[in-house]
């Protein structure tokens, strides 16, 4: 085997092999990763690998073991036992990489004495790390074996790497083995690019820099707009001599290169929060209690878990109606799956008592995951029951990336087994929440890429470091040239610690060291090029700026001693003035475009004549829309057009109102006749029982004082509204009635009534039941007389028989009544201006006028100002439009118009 072998070389690199050819069988380039399994395969050294949880586990069981107290980890692993353990098994993995082979080191101090005591103690086995491993190799490479391989090329220098692979390379030298150190062409003489070159390589700049296009920086304000000139560059000429290094690769880069019909980098920014990634996590923190119904709705809105589609849409829906489980709407929801599902397998010919027990099964199944048992962070989570649940979502995700050949379901597996194992591996009976979380991050760390953001087949070669430039290419671009370079810890060990391991054998290798070494890649990619070097740099880049490529400052400085900071600087944004811009010996043209005028508002709209039709069933907010604006009625009711529903919880506003209705509700099912305060015991109590069942984001931690605060004003708003209908000599005929009554031909007006209540003589008074910010609105409502809602209760009332004496809106958050009538309530709360009778007369005469117009084939925006009077004349132009929270405003362009004025 002759192969080529230098530290940035593990990954995609150029060229791909030895001798230059796209595949050639013996002649791979590698780097320590690499080499370091071809040694292991053919000296049949090769072992499975350990999650780095588990190890991390593993490493924690024996610090328990030896922590005596007075240990130097004890204080942090009283603390926060994981992450102390993670730490230490860092440092211990570390020494093995410098040679440390777990033996006493003399003199060596208290944390080197405590490292050696930990790898004496027995248990479970930690797993090779990397430095293990080369020890493993030296130690077979001193037998008879055969390694396989005849020769290696050395990119980087010997003298540069790592103590262990420098004895690796004497040992295979003493096998017979060629090794040879690879040199560097330099590009032709009389260039810009070999005048830089030479300046890197000397130190020195020297000669003359023409600008003849050979070396060049794009200097652009934001990866956009570098994303826009290399794209550019590249869709002016041929590439196939041409070595992309992407870095991680961006998708500006990859959206650039697709508009102008080129094939896509790609991108392989590896992230944990890939959908299925978050399986896991979310399963795990749906386990506590109280129940974060946030997490909840995340796990349920997954693209696929374990749940079945259908199951999670419906308990998703019903969690954003009331947040909560063992609710009204959770447990229709449970209902409704389960009759879905038996109706399937009645469909596929089993029989009853089959379908019985397959439901059954089913239910056990979604209620785990569903309505689990929950516990308290500080008494952690059973180490069984995570374990149960890593093994579940572990065949689930395991089953699926078989059958579907999905990479990220294989990883979501191996992540759950890992933490399963990790668990066990503890010996706990029970893992808080803390610890739990940082040994999901643990198994969650390195995540992996976007499927989206693969690359495309191209004529240019993409590599993703200027490392892995290890041979001559015609051009190269560096994309992103910024600083993103991570800086190697230091290392932990005291210059007497050092010492002792020098002593031993042992050297510790500075951190100075790895970042030269880093260094010295960054060249590979200058080096290389050998007509052309083009370094694509950013100021920003995702919205944050960045420095430029500590590279940068050393070229820079060489640029300002040959004074060609002009010719070597080129701003990308000359392409957005300029029609052509010549960029490293090509021509990127540009064309304008021309801008186009945005449609006019427009209040009248035509469709074809009985396309839209009265609705069977009218409620009032549906009339409202009506007269608020036909349009977005017509778009609302008759096209079904509206905007996508929004994944989210109700605010918390609005889930005290929810529960606030629910309380009053539960409070009169239960009787109706209360005195205020035995009214207010008994609502302090129904407001603890359903927080858990339709409003638990009130149970969120922090949220105590919130907590309160609302229960006490509830509580407070009941023992007056119960006050108050005492005073007036009223009672409770209902809570949450629902009226109808014909409205039309072959039409139904249905209405929920909050809270009916009647007088001596059996006439009815309606409350409609508000938790608002303000009561400003509703007084105004009905000083004004637009109480619609009122007006329609009232009516639906006479339909049913019953006379209306009044309605108003009993303000629960102000605790404050506001009604139609000076009676049965004191005359405080009495607003003037409201004729219910007349403004319901009003309402349908303007429900039916515009209903005739849209069956006849007119829509009226009413947000449109009407010119010179055309159209359809307004039946109730008090009634405001409602274009300040309509949907439908760009369509019709009375957000244009609100925007002009």
């Amino acid at each position: 085997m002759d192969l080529a072998f230098g530290w940035p070389l593990d990954g995609r690199c150029h060229p791909l092999t030895v001798n230059g050819a796209d595949h050639a069988l013996g002649k791979p380039v590698v780097g320590p990763t690499g080499m370091l399994s071809i040694l292991e395969v053919s000296l049949g050294l090769t072992r499975p690998a350990l999650p780095a949880a588990v190890r991390i586990a593993r490493y924690q069981v024996r610090m328990k073991v030896v922590d005596d107290g007075r240990r130097f980890f004890s204080g942090s692993f009283g603390r926060d036992a994981w992450a102390t353990a993670r730490q230490v098994l860092t440092w211990r993995d570390s020494l093995f990489a410098a040679g440390w082979n777990g033996e006493a080191v003399p003199d060596g101090g208290d944390r080197l004495v405590t490292l050696a005591a930990l790898e004496k103690v027995g248990g479970l086995p930690l797993g090779a790390c990397p430095g293990e491993r080369l020890q493993t190799v030296i130690a077979g490479l001193s037998g008879n074996c055969d390694c396989g391989i005849s020769r290696i090329r050395l990119v980087t220098d010997e003298s540069d790497l790592p103590h262990l692979w420098r004895v690796i390379l004497g040992s295979l030298k003493s096998r017979g083995i060629a090794i040879e150190r690879e040199n560097i062409l330099p590009a032709a003489t009389g260039t810009d690019l070999a005048v830089i070159q030479s300046a890197l390589q000397r130190g020195k700049a020297d000669g003359t820099f023409s600008g003849d296009g050979s070396f060049l920086i794009i200097d652009a304000d934001d990866e956009w707009q570098a994303a826009d000139a290399v794209a550019g560059w590249l869709g002016s000429g041929h590439n196939t001599e041409t070595v992309l290094v992407r870095g991680s690769g961006s998708p500006p880069l990859d959206m650039a290169c697709q508009r102008l019909g080129l094939p896509k980098p790609g991108w392989h920014e590896a992230s944990p929060h890939r959908s299925v990634l978050q399986v896991l996590p979310l399963a795990l923190e749906i386990l506590w209690e109280p129940l974060n119904a946030a997490r909840l709705l995340e796990f349920l809105t997954l693209p696929r878990s374990p749940i079945p589609g259908f199951v999670a849409r419906r308990f998703a829906s019903a969690l954003m109606e009331t947040p909560g489980t063992g609710g009204e709407g959770w447990n229709e929801a449970w209902k409704g799956c389960l009759e879905k599902k038996a109706a399937k397998l009645r469909q596929d010919g089993l029989d009853e008592n089959e379908i019985a027990e397959a439901c059954k099964a089913v239910e056990g199944e979604w209620r785990f995951w569903l309505q689990p048992r929950r516990f308290r962070p500080e008494d952690g989570l059973p180490a069984t029951l995570i374990q149960e649940t890593c093994r579940n979502i572990a065949q689930w995700a395991a089953g699926i990336g078989r059958n579907d050949g999905d990479c990220l379901f294989l990883t979501a597996a191996s992540h759950a087994s890992a933490l399963g194992e990790a668990v066990a591996s503890m010996g706990l009976a029970a893992i808080p929440a803390v610890q739990l979380g940082r040994i999901v991050d643990a198994v969650t760390a390195e995540g992996v890429s976007a499927p989206v953001g693969k690359a495309e087949a191209a004529p240019w070669m993409t590599v993703d470091a200027p490392g892995q430039i290890w041979g001559q290419a015609e051009t190269v671009i560096w994309w992103n040239f910024t600083d993103t370079t991570i800086l190697p810890p230091h290392p932990p060990w005291s210059a007497a610690e050092i010492n002792a391991l020098s002593k031993l054998g042992v050297p510790v290798e500075p951190a100075e060291s790895a970042i030269l070494r880093e260094a010295e890649t960054w060249l590979n990619a200058v080096m290389n090029a050998r007509s052309r070097l083009i370094l694509a740099m950013p100021r920003r880049s995702g919205g944050e700026t960045v420095p430029p490529h500590p590279l940068w400052h050393e070229i820079h400085a060489h640029l300002q001693v040959l004074k060609a900071e002009q010719h070597a600087i080129i701003p990308a944004s000359l392409l957005t003035t300029h029609a052509a811009v010549s960029l490293a010996g090509r021509t990127i043209n540009r064309q304008a475009r021309a801008y186009s005028t945005l449609p006019p508002s427009r209040r009248s709209w035509p469709v074809p004549a009985g396309s839209v039709r009265r609705r069977k069933k009218e409620s009032i907010s549906s009339i409202r829309k009506l007269i608020e604006c036909p349009f977005a009625w017509a778009l609302k009711y008759g096209a079904r057009i509206g905007s996508s529903g929004l994944l989210a919880l109700p605010d918390d506003d609005n889930l005290i109102g929810t529960l606030a209705h629910a309380v009053v509700e539960k409070l009169f099912a239960i009787r109706t006749n209360w005195g205020p305060d035995e009214a207010a015991g008994e609502a302090a109590r129904l407001f603890d029982a359903l927080v858990p069942a339709i409003a638990a984001p009130l149970l969120r931690p922090g949220f105590t004082v919130e907590y309160r605060r609302s229960r006490t004003r509830v509580i407070d708003a009941i023992r007056m509204l119960v006050g108050v209908i005492a005073e007036a000599g009223l009672t409770v005929r209902g809570c949450e009635e629902e009226v109808s009554a014909p409205f039309g031909p072959d039409q139904e007006f249905r209405g929920f009534i909050d809270l009916a209540l009647k007088d001596g003589r059996g006439h009815s008074v309606i409350l409609d039941l508000k938790w608002n910010r303000s009561d400003k609105y509703r007084r105004k409502e009905l000083r004004e007389n637009q109480a619609m809602q009122l007006a329609a209760y009232t009516w639906l009332e006479e339909q049913a028989g019953r006379r209306a004496v009044g309605a108003g809106y009993f303000m629960l958050r102000q605790q404050s009544l506001i009604y139609s009538e000076p009676d049965p309530f004191p005359a405080s709360h009495h607003v003037p201006g409201t004729d219910l009778g007349q403004l319901w007369t009003e309402t349908q005469a303007a429900y039916n006028c515009w209903m005739a117009d849209i069956e006849a084939g007119t829509l009226v925006a009413r947000g449109v100002e009407a010119e010179d009077g055309a159209g359809p004349e307004d039946p109730m132009p008090r009634i405001e439009p409602g274009c300040r929270f309509c949907d439908y405003r760009l369509l019709c362009g009375a957000e244009l118009e609100e925007k002009r004025k």
